[in-house]
This record gives structure tokens, sequence and C-alpha cells, in this order.
């Protein structure tokens, strides 16, 4: 439908959100304190070069289900990262969103807090799951099973 325009497109698109990456990269290096961010801030870099090189090799092979399915599931993980960034970043979070200095004004027994960690964390890996099988259904055309469906 769109081709050549959407692929370009999508190609100015990334070409933008790489740059603006090398930007909070070095920014991060250069005004944030904590190493464990700046590390994240270039783990975010590395996704969106890797990101682009899976894009370059899925036009350069014509698509191939695999690397086309890489790619879509390297997306995420980069919006994630950069999702992860502004929270560690925010006033809030470097403010400590109010959290209590003496471990016994805490409400939740810490054995809700460690199943309630468990389950955040399953969550995230089915959900992430669920977009990888989304991801290899579009670029096999297997959504197309049922042609005439629904």
């Amino acid at each position: 439908m769109g081709g050549i325009f959407y692929e370009h497109g999508h190609r100015l698109i990334a070409s933008t959100v790489g740059l603006l990456t090398i930007v909070l990269a070095v920014w991060l290096s250069l005004v944030d304190p904590r190493r464990w961010m700046r590390r994240l801030g270039w783990t975010a870099l590395a996704a969106v070069i890797a990101q682009g090189v899976l894009g370059g090799l899925t036009v350069l092979f014509f698509l191939p289900a695999s690397i086309s399915t890489a790619h879509a599931g390297l997306a995420e993980v980069f919006f994630g990262l950069t999702i992860a960034i502004a929270l560690f970043t925010s006033p809030g979070w470097m403010a400590g969103y109010g959290r209590a200095s003496d471990p016994a004004d805490i409400p939740q027994p810490l054995e809700l807090m460690t199943d309630a960690a468990s389950v955040a964390t399953a969550t995230t890996a089915l959900v992430y799951g669920q977009i990888l099988i989304g991801a290899t259904m579009r670029h096999t055309g297997a959504g197309l099973a049922i042609p005439d469906f629904p």
C-alpha cells in the first residue's frame, strides 16, 4: 500500500531515534553520577545500533522471518530501556517516592513484596513472549492461515 514511502519514513524516524539515543547516552555519561544509569544509557545505544543493523539485514535479505522477528523483538527491548531511563531519571524516583526510612514503617510484609516482584517479572516475561509470538505470526504470514476469519 505505502511501499517505499512507508519504508523511507521508517528509516527517517529510526535515524532520528538513533541520533537522540546518542545524545541521551552522552548526556547520561556527563550528568548522571550513578554508574549503572550511565551503563543503561550505553546499553540503549547498543540496542538501537543493533536495531539498525537488523533493519538493514531485513531489507538486504528481503524480509526473512527470523531477522524481521528479531528486529521487532529488539524494538520492544529498546522501548523498555528508554522507559526505564525516563523513570530512573524522574524527579520522583530521585526523591525516593516517599520511601520510609524505617523498614517497620512499610505497610506490606516483605513476603508480599517478594511475591509481587515475582508476579511482575513473570508477567513481563509472558507479555514479551506474546510479543515475539505475534511478531513471528506477522512475519511468517501465519495470521493468514484462516483467510475468511473473522
